[in-house]
């Protein structure tokens, strides 16, 4: 019988072949110290759905060792100055999946022929907004159910997720709002 689980797209995998990692040594079970070691990706092997990561350091010679998704995310090197060349997403990317669903609005992928890079300067800045509350302190009233209600599952908060717990809510059980997602 055929699997069913989602592979992920392979070309984008190998599009990740070259960015540069940043391993603790307690991702080895045997090791407990927290120091780095620097090393990138070399390959990505569909059977696993792993990427293979080759360290930089001599006494590994040519191991490779295969790391998921979440530990690609988790420990690749963003100071790297070419961390921004390549496309590294919270979630996988699986194949056929050109469809995004965002709260009910289903969202197409258009093919890469069709973007444009922002080239420096040309994009609209956006500066932080000044706080201009004072030395006055303020706390959220948040339960921590809410908390996990704003989280993906990445265990990552979601911008849009706090935005709609923020809005003023009206009706019988205040389950009303006057923004439509």
């Amino acid at each position: 019988m055929a699997s069913t689980k989602k592979l992920i797209d392979s070309e984008w995998a190998d599009s990740l072949v070259g960015l540069c990692m940043r391993v603790p040594d307690y991702w080895w079970k045997e090791y407990k110290s927290f120091s780095l070691n620097d090393g990138r990706i070399v390959s990505f092997d569909v059977p696993t759905q792993k990427w293979h990561i080759l360290l930089d350091t001599p006494e590994d010679g040519d191991d490779l060792y295969p790391m998921s998704h979440k530990a690609v995310c988790e420990h690749s090197n963003r100071h790297s100055s070419a961390f921004q060349d390549f496309i590294l997403s919270h979630k996988a990317i699986y194949e056929g999946n050109d469809q995004i669903d965002a709260g009910g609005t289903r969202y197409k992928r258009s093919s890469p022929e069709e973007w444009s890079q922002v080239q420096e300067g040309e994009g609209r800045t956006i500066n932080p907004i000044p706080w201009t509350g004072g030395d006055e302190e303020f706390y959220v009233n948040i339960t921590n159910e809410e908390v996990a209600g704003l989280m993906d599952e990445e265990d990552e908060i979601r911008f849009e997720k706090v935005f709609q717990w923020c809005l003023p809510r009206y009706g019988d059980n205040d389950e009303q709002t006057l923004f439509e997602f």
